[in-house]
């Protein structure tokens, strides 16, 4: 006989083997700050580097593999320097087949030339008909149409053949090497960019807002590595449009060359004078961290109170704060421990009274 244990004996164990949920971790806090413009100066500094006025990127005209490159980055070039080859064979063979087809056509044409003189004789002695001297000069003009496209398709080859040598267009200093030996490239595919030699250019940034402040101002440029010397700059280019996301315009200022020569990429600064004192948006230098080679801060969403990453450009630095643009006033960013905090991470605002 079997027997039955009741079901309420079986309520301690199921009990006992039930593990707890853990209690949820709770928001982080964070320090937070609002985002709001301070006054300045009478001046607007905006970091910037040196340029070279003409930067070319260059490639092969035709498609191939690479098969030696002579120059490395920040190389300095003459103009007409190789700086890489593609294996040529295939372009060897083009042209060999068009020198042929061009020997042809030449064959060709030097008969029609000859039966239609041959004609021309028997005509004029009553032997062939007049039709008969026309049909041989048709055929002498197809061959020598023939021949004109054939010389030209040879000359075609050729161009190509040489193509598969890239040279230098002007003196200057590589910049950039995107391709190496044994790497197949499309034509026209950028392969290295030339910073040509001559004139020098400092490539800043502009909030959108302050953009009508170029026109009302004249500019000097400091050189981080010489704070000695100042340069006279002019305005030489203005993009055309904003960046979608920092909403900043792209300046180049035209240098006038100092006394000590500028080096490509050497950190400068671009003094903007203006009429009437200006208000910069300053946030802490803590407040930014990088991601994917961009300079970033920590939005604190409401009412989600979570936290969203933007990138923003860094204009100029006043004691340990930094002028910013991307962000608008009224936003709150965060200004410390940016760097273990993530995407849509639930945080709280630390209250003042703990800062």
């Amino acid at each position: 006989m079997r027997h039955v244990v009741p079901w309420l004996l079986w309520l301690p164990c199921l009990t006992a083997c039930t593990h707890p949920q853990p209690a949820p971790t709770p928001p982080q806090a964070v320090e937070t700050q609002v985002v709001a413009p301070q006054a300045s100066s009478d001046i607007l500094d905006l970091a910037g580097a040196i340029h070279a006025r003409v930067e070319t990127s260059l490639g092969f005209q035709v498609p191939g593999r690479i098969m030696a490159r002579s120059i490395n980055l920040g190389s300095h070039v003459e103009k007409g320097q190789v700086l890489a080859e593609l294996d040529s064979r295939d372009l060897d063979l083009a042209v060999e087949a068009a020198q042929a087809e061009m020997h042809a056509a030449q064959s060709d044409l030097d008969l029609a030339k000859t039966d239609l003189k041959r004609a021309e004789d028997l005509t004029d002695k009553g032997f062939v008909s007049t039709a008969e001297r026309d049909h041989r000069q048709v055929a002498l003009d197809a061959a020598q149409a023939h021949y004109e496209q054939a010389k030209s398709e040879l000359d075609l080859r050729n161009n190509q053949h040489n193509y598969a040598t890239l040279r230098a267009p002007a003196p200057g200093v590589i910049t950039q090497v995107n391709a190496d030996s044994g790497q197949v490239v499309a034509a026209g595919e950028p392969v290295f960019r030339l910073a040509e030699d001559g004139a020098r250019d400092i490539e800043v940034v502009l909030p959108e807002d302050k953009l009508p402040l170029i026109h009302a101002t004249h500019a000097t440029v400091s050189l981080w590595a010489t704070p000695g010397q100042i340069l006279q700059a002019n305005l030489r280019e203005v993009s055309a449009s904003a960046d979608p996301i920092t909403r900043t315009y792209t300046l180049r200022y035209a240098l006038l060359a100092g006394k000590t020569p500028l080096v490509l990429g050497q950190s400068a600064v671009l003094h903007l004078y203006l009429n009437h004192p200006l208000k910069q948006l300053l946030i802490p230098t803590t407040a930014l961290f990088e991601r994917s080679g961009q300079t970033m801060v920590w939005i604190y969403q409401l009412p989600s109170k979570t936290l969203q990453a933007r990138p923003v450009h860094v204009l100029g630095a006043q004691d340990n704060d930094v002028a910013v643009a991307g962000l608008h006033a009224g936003e709150i960013i965060i200004t410390a421990g940016v760097h273990v905090l993530v995407d849509g991470e639930s945080v709280i605002p630390l209250p003042a009274a703990y800062r």
